[in-house]
């Protein structure tokens, strides 16, 4: 006959080490994306903090479960009464306050940590920029389409929510600066790969007073649903600016190191050919190598002043690193979209 389990006990911390892991990777994954990509500069104050934090959190868990398990040291025959219910003591029974205080001790290690860990690596005060990205702006012609596209109807309500909320586009260039001249609330709205629709979401953008980024693949230049070079001189001459988005769209992280240097030279020679000036601004495709020093040493000496990521996401702090500057890929659905702009654009 198998023996019956006895309940295992709780101890008396609270469950701290979990909760802490918890609170802890929870602190830094939101972190890592508020930060901008060189993370050595704050790390010793947010890591001095979230290990303070933690310190009085673990006391304070261990306090709250040693009250809650001294009722345990009752001598045998004796009862407890625990929201009007009579147990016998040393039934093996976890009483009631004991899971109470359990779950307060959790949640002062995550709430201790969680802010601990945020307010040192992001001290109140630093201004922050949003980079957003978008692709198509056309109605999704069916469910999984493989580019992101925002329809006409959802970007005119997120552009009029912007500017509502005092949000002001600006040129990397100002971000460097970032003297008093710097709006308030500095906003970058990017459009990756080129595609002609772009064209009606500038129209709408130049209605609030708004400017963008262009990043064109240059191999695709002129192809069906596609701008053309005579449309992207026009985005020019309204203010927008145009960057490289490489010359074949590759995973740059997946090529040798001279087709890489190739996309990157090529790409921004014949735009400079294309536009007739000097092309400053980069954005790698598929993420590829996002943030890593080793792209960002090649996007330098490349002539690049700009580099945009793809997929880390995240708010910048001003001024941004130039050559890792973080963006929000704005969802296709609607509801995800309005979702991300309540959450990190309020």
């Amino acid at each position: 006959m198998r023996p019956k389990r006895r309940p295992r006990e709780n101890s008396p911390a609270g469950g701290w080490p979990a909760a802490l892991a918890l609170g802890a990777g929870t602190a830094l994954l939101v972190n890592a994306g508020l930060l901008s990509p060189w993370l050595a500069r704050a790390a010793w104050r947010g890591g001095t903090v979230l290990l303070a934090g933690v310190a009085a959190a673990r006391g304070l868990a261990r306090l709250t479960g040693r009250l809650a398990g001294a009722r345990r040291s009752l001598p045998a025959g004796a009862c407890t009464v625990e929201a009007g219910v009579l147990e016998p003591a040393g039934s093996g029974l976890v009483p009631a306050g004991r899971d109470r205080t359990r779950a307060v001790g959790t949640l002062v290690t995550l709430a201790v940590a969680f802010w601990g860990a945020a307010n040192g690596f992001l001290p109140p005060g630093r201004r922050t920029v949003p980079v957003l990205t978008y692709h198509r702006m056309a109605v999704p012609p069916r469910r999984g389409y493989p580019v992101p596209t925002t329809s006409p109807a959802d970007f005119a309500w997120q552009i009029e929510w912007l500017a509502s909320r005092g949000y002001r586009t600006v040129n990397p260039d100002r971000l460097e600066r970032a003297d008093e001249t710097l709006p308030a609330k500095p906003l970058i709205i990017t459009f990756d790969d080129g595609w002609r629709d772009n064209l009606d979401a500038a129209r709408l953008l130049r209605r609030y007073g708004f400017s963008g980024i262009i990043f064109v693949v240059t191999g695709e230049i002129g192809r069906p649903l596609k701008l053309d070079a005579a449309q992207l001189r026009s985005l020019e001459r309204d203010g927008f600016l145009i960057g490289s988005h490489t010359v074949t769209h590759p995973h740059l992280d997946c090529l040798p190191a001279e087709a890489r240097w190739r996309e990157l030279l090529d790409s921004r020679r014949f735009l400079e050919d294309l536009l007739g000036h000097r092309v400053e601004l980069f954005a790698s495709p598929y993420g590829s190598s996002d943030l890593t020093p080793g792209l960002a040493a090649l996007i330098h000496q490349a002539g690049y002043r700009w580099a945009f990521a793809s997929h880390n996401f995240g708010l910048n702090i001003v001024p941004p690193h130039p050559w890792a500057v973080r963006r929000l890929l704005v969802p296709s659905h609607p509801l995800l979209a309005r979702l991300e702009f309540l959450l990190l654009l309020w």
